[in-house]
């Protein structure tokens, strides 16, 4: 799942206290998944900081055309966290 690739990704620090959190849970027509995670930042150096949120692109032409107007994605960041909440709906 890119969501919590990007998390391990992004999320994770050797220099600063670091967590996630995943939620999985279904009811009888929609799955909601949730991934949750401390943001740091990058050093000017590091190649992963020039990055253009290609894959978030291309995630979202995905969602579009496996589950057209069947899913909701909301994405909130701010400097200490990031939070993705993907609702899918079955039929």
């Amino acid at each position: 799942n890119p969501f919590v690739e990007n998390a391990f990704k992004h999320g994770i620090s050797f220099r600063n206290p670091s967590w996630i959190y995943i939620t999985l849970t279904l009811d009888s027509q929609k799955i909601y998944f949730k991934v949750h995670n401390s943001l740091h930042s990058k050093q000017e150096s590091d190649p992963e900081e020039n990055k253009s949120g290609v894959g978030l692109e291309n995630v979202k032409k995905r969602l579009d055309l496996i589950y057209p107007n069947r899913h909701t994605l909301e994405i909130q960041e701010s400097e200490q966290d990031y939070f993705v909440s993907l609702t899918l709906t079955y039929w």
